[in-house]
């Protein structure tokens, strides 16, 4: 191969080869990238060729082809995809990393006003890890001197844990870059560094177990009072663990707290085969491949590099500083057989709106949409909060709720400017079980008109003759197949189904008003004067819908493919 020509244009990115003496990147500057791949960056044609024996295999992979099949239509078979999960079932529904994009609940200037200065209360239920929380926090307007109170309940423990540990880690460090990089993989990696790995085990384990200790002394008679044998309903316990963050947790979580941060000795190799159990299952290699033609041919080779390694950093860096494992990810119940809690079908960046992180800036990879997201948490979101946290007053309640109940226990006197309430534990994402019963309105600020109870979910499919004939329809299934292979034995999604729910508005919100009527909310809702909104201030009522699209826009085609990749539901409604 030719030596590409050097670029005038200077990144901070490093050169990607790593010197064999030492197994230490070259550090000089990349100047430009692999011309085959736009993945891997470069500082002089000497240190490509050098490094050209290590990277022909993934440059050369045929999942970067156009041409590239899945195994089931080159096998010529029909694909499986319903082979369940080799996540455990205690952990199948936790979703450490969330699945929807992530979204800002307060839109403070464009509702209460930009001059507003009141302080504010903000609740966010079953959300699963932080991401509505940072980009809430980071819209707030700089010149904001109120107080902000945040209230975050979960139902899954684990989910729980991670979210208090991130929040006091960033709160403890104060340089700002070190905290972010070291966040972004306390959140999303397999592995960390051995410093994030010893403030869990040993910093942070003798605070908890210090408190622990405090609960065993003044709740001591919890252990055989305020409990429901029959429900496992305990009395929550709340104690302040740093100065802004306080954490609400019934009597046996505490313990099994402090069970999580203990120091254990988890082997690299172990760890690794635990997570390889689940994301290279062979049952599920269907679901799996199904998952990679959805993406751009240019991206895949970054999204199956993350699911072999697990570690979300751009396009080959070295791992060697990133080895010890990330005990939040696994299920440590029984030491001697770790068992890795995401499931296969889960990835980074479902979390967050590909329109925003892939104009990130990640040196001269084009194509590297992993290490885009990777700059786009550190150097953005998540840098951005660190230095909010700081500088605004706020602080941080982190509770424990029942399974049983949809939102969780709030006190009476409770008001909220904002409540977010996700419906991401529900797999159909239909109302909650409880959840019209649930009186929210009462918690809801009367003093604040812009106070807005906000949930998703999903609209059910109804039969697609309704739409038969209708012309933009098939316009847009055409538009559809423009990027998929051709022919294959399956659509990576029901084709039929989305075109049905996404093409035409007065359609789609016909189906709405046929979901959810005005009396939907009715009863005990309109005691305290709450409406459903005729048009949400917040989020678009259907954000991942292209209604009355220009399919000839490039644009539009380029968001449509987003959507492709991303796995998103057009019938996904926001309720406010």
């Amino acid at each position: 191969m030719a030596i590409p020509n050097m670029s005038n244009n200077l990144s901070n990115i490093a050169c990607l080869f790593v010197i064999p003496c030492d197994a230490a990147l070259c550090n000089n500057p990349a100047r430009f990238p692999c011309y085959e791949c736009f993945q891997a960056q470069y500082c002089s044609g000497e240190c490509w060729e050098e490094d050209w024996v290590a990277h022909r295999p993934e440059c050369n992979s045929e999942l970067i082809s156009s041409s590239w099949r899945p195994a089931w239509d080159r096998e010529k078979r029909i694909p499986e995809f319903h082979n369940q999960s080799p996540v455990s079932l205690k952990h199948r529904h936790s979703k450490l990393w969330g699945s929807d994009q992530a979204i800002d609940i307060l839109k403070l200037a464009q509702n209460e006003g930009p001059s507003y200065q009141e302080n504010l209360d903000l609740l966010f239920s079953c959300c699963g890890d932080l991401r509505d929380v940072m980009m809430t926090v980071n819209g707030i307007p700089e010149d904001y001197q109120g107080n902000i109170n945040i209230t975050i309940m979960e139902k899954d423990i684990n989910s729980l844990i991670r979210i208090w540990m991130i929040l006091v880690y960033l709160f403890e460090d104060n340089m700002a870059t070190p905290a972010s990089d070291n966040a972004v993989h306390l959140w999303y990696s397999a592995f960390i560094s051995e410093s994030t790995d010893h403030w869990i085990h040993e910093c942070l384990y003798e605070d908890v177990r210090a408190l622990n200790e405090m609960v065993d002394e003044r709740h001591s008679y919890r252990k055989t009072t305020n409990v429901d044998d029959e429900a496992g309903i305990w009395e929550p316990i709340k104690m302040m663990t740093r100065r802004s963050v306080g954490l609400t947790l019934n009597y046996p979580a505490w313990s099994y707290l402090e069970h999580c941060l203990s120091p254990r000795e988890l082997p690299q190799r172990q760890a690794y085969l635990a997570q390889e159990a689940v994301v290279a299952c062979p049952s599920r290699v269907d679901s799996r491949e199904h998952r990679l033609l959805r993406q751009p041919p240019c991206e895949r080779l970054c999204y199956k590099r993350f699911m072999d390694f697990g570690m979300l950093l751009p396009f080959a860096r070295p791992r060697h500083k990133y080895y010890k494992p990330n005990t939040t990810l696994f299920d440590m119940s029984d030491d001697t057989n770790p068992r890795w809690m995401v499931d296969d079908t889960m990835s980074p960046e479902r979390g967050w709106a590909r329109s925003r992180f892939k104009r990130t800036y990640a040196g001269e990879s084009t194509n590297d949409i992993f290490g885009k997201l990777y700059f786009y948490l550190r150097d953005d979101v998540i840098w951005s909060f660190h230095k909010r946290i700081r500088r605004l007053g706020i602080s941080f309640t982190i509770e424990q709720i029942r399974p049983s109940h949809p939102v969780g226990d709030i006190p009476y006197y409770k008001k909220y400017d904002r409540i977010l309430v996700s419906s991401m534990d529900d797999p159909t994402n239909n109302i909650p079980k409880g959840f019209i019963g649930w009186l929210g309105g009462r918690f809801l600020k009367y003093s604040n008109p812009h106070a807005t109870l906000i949930t998703p979910h999903k609209l059910a499919l109804r039969p697609t003759t309704r739409f038969k004939g209708n012309k933009n329809t098939h316009d847009f299934g055409g538009a559809i197949q423009n990027f998929l292979p051709e022919p294959c034995l399956d659509r990576p999604f029901n084709l039929r189904g989305f075109t049905a729910r996404a093409v035409v508005r007065r359609e789609i919100e016909q189906l709405c008003s046929e979901t959810w009527p005005s009396t939907h909310f009715a009863g005990d809702w309109d005691k305290y004067g709450i409406r459903q909104k005729l048009k949400n201030t917040i989020i678009k009522r259907w954000p991942h819908s292209l209604l009355e699209a220009n399919l000839a826009d490039p644009a539009i085609l380029d968001e449509l493919q987003d959507y492709i990749a991303e796995g998103r539901d057009p019938g996904l409604a926001y309720l406010e």
